[in-house]
Order: C-alpha cells, then sequence, then structure tokens
C-alpha cells in the first residue's frame, strides 16, 4: 500500500475471511502485507480494509473456491 502523495503515512491492514478477523497489521507506507490460509476444502470469503488517518479502503469480496 502506498500512499497518493508518496508520503509515510500510518496505516492499519485488517484481513478478514468468512466474517472473522484473520491478521492485523500497523505500520507506515509504503506498507506490504503477506497473507496466507491453509485450505481445508471450505470456500473462503476475504475482504482488506485498510484505514488510515482520514482514508478508508474496504475491498470487495474475494470469493475462494478449492
Amino acid at each position: 500500500m502506498e500512499a497518493s502523495d508518496g508520503k509515510s503515512h500510518d496505516v492499519r491492514v485488517a484481513v478478514i475471511a468468512n466474517g472473522s478477523l484473520r491478521a492485523l497489521e500497523r505500520g507506515a507506507t509504503p506498507l506490504v502485507v503477506t497473507y496466507r490460509e491453509v485450505a481445508d476444502g471450505t470456500p473462503l470469503v476475504l475482504r482488506v480494509d485498510a484505514r488510515g488517518a482520514q482514508q478508508r479502503v474496504l475491498t470487495n469480496p474475494v470469493f475462494v473456491r478449492p
């Protein structure tokens, strides 16, 4: 994640899987977060919620079917 102004900003990135918080990372932009999920054969719905002091980005759901 990078800021459009190229500056460093504090952000919080949450990974939500099937409605449950699975990972929470905090840092400053630019920020790279890697998330891995072990598949158990059931469908998975992922979303990312990224927030800064004045901005928020919430992704559309990503559907994963093993």
